[in-house]
């Protein structure tokens, strides 16, 4: 998968959290067709990036423990050098 592929799987999977989206791990997998293993690393990286995600498996569903969601987005800007003549 290409990180701008694993960015945009991300931003799914934080919405579902947002979201309360219920299912076993195995069912978000799928809804964001990606493996099992690609989740729990989807779900280590927002760990890592301050957004503390558990499964609960009363409710069915993953949730931010400390309340704390991503936003995510990417923008592509030219700079140009302003030492270069054109």
């Amino acid at each position: 998968m290409t990180t701008l592929g694993k960015i945009e799987k991300l931003k799914a999977f934080t919405q579902y959290v947002k979201q309360s989206v219920q299912g076993s791990p195995k069912e978000l997998a799928d809804k964001l067709n990606i493996s099992e293993s690609t989740l729990y690393e989807l779900i280590n990286l927002c760990n890592d990036l301050g957004m503390k995600v558990r499964y609960n498996r009363q409710r069915r569903c993953y949730e931010s423990v400390n309340d704390n969601y991503l936003h995510l987005g990417i923008e592509k800007e030219e700079i140009k050098n302003k030492f270069l003549k054109e």
